[in-house]
């Protein structure tokens, strides 16, 4: 399991990673507010794998920002994932109280004085995880329906059949544009790849291609060659309505293959 852990007491966090690590949990530790920026921003951009399962964030950090500051501002990058909250002191009201208005995992406190107790401490982050795993196998039935911000700043609900496509409208991939199955469309605040981590915690049928787009892999009717070494993808929508046609290149048939979509005859 991978784990996103935020602790600036180093006596602390070396005694809750060891803990983790000794379990099989890969950690990534950060210190600092900046850390954690650095390790979404960077690290998590250039490697999907390195995906957190599960956040623990110490509340009472030096500094100005508190632990519910740092998960409030880089949550939306993590959406889904349950929140450990750890802290010296007994868990006040006031702390509670923040964590919901900001929209951040509410249930889930750890006292510090649990590090001495390893198998302890261990049972209650498993108790956590199997809590939100049982939630995320419902939701990979396709049962939950998930809401995008568009334009006017309402917000257009989709379930994992109504998605068709995601592609970038603009050059920095500041926002992206999404294609249901019945033909409409709309454009939300937010890029392309981010729309990829938000759907695939919720969605299995997904697949990126090249930089440009996203598409639901139970959509794809054909694929053509259309000559000068151009070929194209259809994605079908209502019967009604014309095909999706977008480009592709040999490195998407590539991925498509290795996901087994496509079936390789004899020459």
């Amino acid at each position: 399991m991978n784990i996103l852990l935020l602790e600036d007491n180093t006596q602390e966090g070396t005694a809750i990673m060891q803990i983790l690590v000794d379990n099989d949990n890969y950690v990534k530790w950060c210190k600092t507010p900046d850390d954690v920026n650095e390790f979404i921003k960077e690290e998590l951009k250039d490697n999907p794998d390195l995906q957190p399962s599960l956040m623990i964030f110490d509340i009472e950090l030096d500094g100005e920002e508190s632990g519910i500051d740092v998960a409030e501002k880089q949550y939306r990058h993590l959406v889904g994932v349950p929140i450990i909250w750890i802290t010296k002191n007994y868990v006040s009201v006031d702390y509670i109280e923040t964590i919901k208005k900001k929209g951040l995992p509410s249930n889930n406190f750890l006292p510090k004085t649990l590090i001495e107790n390893k198998e302890a401490f261990i049972q209650a982050v498993h108790n956590v995880v199997l809590n939100s795993t049982s939630s995320a196998d419902w939701i990979k039935k396709g049962k939950r329906r998930l809401g995008f911000q568009v334009e006017d700043g309402g917000y257009q609900f989709i379930g994992k059949n109504d998605f068709v496509l995601a592609t970038t409208v603009t050059e920095k991939d500041v926002k992206a544009k999404i294609y249901l199955s019945d033909g409409t469309s709309f454009t939300n605040s937010r890029g392309l790849e981010e729309v990829r981590r938000f759907l695939e915690k919720d969605f299995d049928n997904l697949l990126k291609l090249n930089k440009s787009y996203l598409i639901n892999i139970e959509k794809i009717k054909a694929i053509r060659n259309e000559g000068k070494g151009r070929s194209y993808l259809f994605l079908s929508t209502a019967e009604n309505l014309k095909d999706i046609k977008i480009d592709i290149d040999t490195e998407d048939i590539t991925k498509l293959k290795r996901k087994g979509l496509i079936f390789l005859t004899r020459k």
